[in-house]
């Protein structure tokens, strides 16, 4: 669950700052984490693909610079 909300609160900072080309990067790899998290067997598979997404968006957000 903390997780889960450090991953929120990365996302929604982001959507909230990006401009429109690291928006649009940012929800349309949302559909790719929550699929790959769905598939988790175990909890250790859901951290580490929580722990994937927060990296994933700050390599977004530092991408265009």
């Amino acid at each position: 669950a903390a997780l889960d909300r450090t991953m929120a609160t990365h996302y929604f900072r982001a959507l909230k700052v990006a401009d429109t080309a690291r928006a649009t990067l940012l929800e349309q790899s949302a559909a790719g984490f929550i699929r790959t998290r769905n598939r988790c067997p175990d909890p250790d598979c859901v951290a580490q693909a929580y722990r994937v997404r927060i990296s994933e968006i700050a390599d977004i957000m530092g991408r265009f610079r």
